[in-house]
């Protein structure tokens, strides 16, 4: 079964997305771009099963760390362009081995200088440039899809904020104020985690 949005199918709004990303690497020269922020490549696929999600300016590959099966299932994108792999330097083998632009995007603000250390090890003679502005840029933007989920929160919201009503009294501590809160999110479907720009640190609620 499809998976849709109204009339609109959910797989061509995310290939959409790919494609702006896409022309936006070929405007600034890029070869291409690495995304390893769980977030970013939950924005472009649908998923945010441990990957590197690899683009260029013609083509995009999920490589997907651990959890391949709940990936497939989660994606919006053809299933085609999505294999296993752990290691970093296969993907550069399978993907950038023969590569001409040495001009890559990576997100120079989530990852760690450990990670950094090894796409320069990996990647030997290439240059590195942030890329996260481009794909705040893109996010910043939002579609159908997405004011949709934003609603969805807002209700999410809307019902912790009712329990706080209900419970919240003098001699409450903080625990049991969080617990009802979480209660009610969890309920109304939210997930139960808020994510920071940083290197996929979260909170629970």
């Amino acid at each position: 079964m499809k998976k849709t949005i109204g009339n609109e199918n959910c797989r061509d709004l995310f290939l959409n997305r790919i494609k702006n990303f896409q022309a936006m690497l070929a405007d600034n020269d890029f070869g291409g771009a690495i995304l390893t922020y769980s977030r970013d490549i939950l924005y472009f696929t649908g998923t945010a099963q441990p990957s590197y999600l690899v683009i260029t300016p013609d083509e995009y590959q999920l490589f997907v760390k651990s959890g391949l099966k709940f990936a497939i299932q989660e994606v919006f994108i053809n299933s085609s362009k999505i294999i296993e792999e752990r290691q970093l330097d296969k993907v550069y083998q399978q993907f950038y081995s023969n590569f001409f632009n040495n001009k890559i995007g990576i997100q120079l603000d989530v990852l760690t200088a450990q990670e950094y250390l090894q796409f320069k090890k990996i990647f030997k003679e290439m240059g590195f440039f942030n890329i996260s502005p481009m794909t705040l840029s893109l996010r910043s933007v939002k579609d159908k899809y997405e004011i949709e989920q934003i609603k969805k929160a807002c209700r999410c919201a809307q019902k912790g904020y009712e329990a706080a009503c209900r419970i919240l009294k003098p001699g409450i501590t903080e625990l049991e104020l969080s617990a009802a809160v979480e209660y009610a999110h969890r309920l109304a479907g939210h997930e139960g985690d808020f994510f920071f720009r940083k290197n996929d640190f979260f909170m629970s609620m």
